[in-house]
């Protein structure tokens, strides 16, 4: 299917969602999201220790793990369809969006493409 078909306004608003949500919960799973390097091992299915000790936890660092691939593999496939200016359009629609709703912009906190790319290259 072609994503650009669902419209750069629905896709941005469901990149942000799902960014908001791993935002939230990473914490609760011990995950940094600004260290790529974390962000990778967490992506290659390596958990905090803690996380191996209660069966809740080691849930939520697998539904975590499986967002931050989904946001990798939405944000890949958004590229290859929409093309290099509509990626650039739906970036700076993001950054709109966040400013609108006073949200520290996420490249800071390593939610840059470019950041949660580095860890899709080892995964």
């Amino acid at each position: 299917m072609n994503i650009a078909l669902l419209g750069i306004e629905r896709i941005g608003d469901d990149l942000l969602a799902l960014r908001r949500i791993i935002h939230h919960h990473a914490p609760l799973c011990g995950l940094d999201t600004a260290d790529a390097a974390s962000v990778r091992q967490f992506m290659n299915g390596t958990f905090p220790s803690r996380a191996a000790l209660n069966p809740d936890s080691l849930r939520a660092c697998r539904e975590m793990r499986a967002m931050l691939i989904l946001l990798l593999r939405l944000e890949a496939s958004t590229s290859e369809d929409l093309g290099f200016d509509a990626i650039c359009r739906l970036w700076q629609h993001h950054n709109e969006i966040l400013a609108r709703y006073r949200i520290p912009n996420c490249h800071h906190e390593g939610m840059a493409p470019d950041a949660m790319l580095a860890g899709s290259a080892q995964a």
